[in-house]
């Protein structure tokens, strides 16, 4: 491919900056997968709504990612692989 081809087909080269890219994914995606699609009606009742959908994305749903459990399962069985495998510092034998 020459350098004309990559740079017009290279993802950093849309003309979009990163966050706004964050920002229109987003956008797609959040309204699809919330449990309930109702209007809210006040900043209170939306960070309620946002919580519980996070609440159900990071501890209840399970995601192909990681092996089909959730994530935060997924954060806790990563936790105790890395405590179990942990080498304790004794200084006598680096003498």
């Amino acid at each position: 491919m020459g350098a004309a081809a990559w740079h017009r087909a290279h993802p950093d080269r849309t003309g979009l900056l990163d966050a706004e890219r964050v920002h229109r994914e987003i956008q797609r995606q959040v309204p699809r997968r919330m449990p309930q699609r109702a209007l809210v009606t006040s900043l209170a009742q939306a960070r309620d709504v946002i919580a519980d959908w996070r609440r159900d994305y990071n501890e209840v749903r399970p995601h192909s990612s990681c092996g089909r459990i959730p994530p935060s399962q997924f954060a806790a069985n990563h936790r105790a692989q890395q405590d179990n495998n942990a080498v304790t510092f004794n200084p006598g034998l680096c003498q």
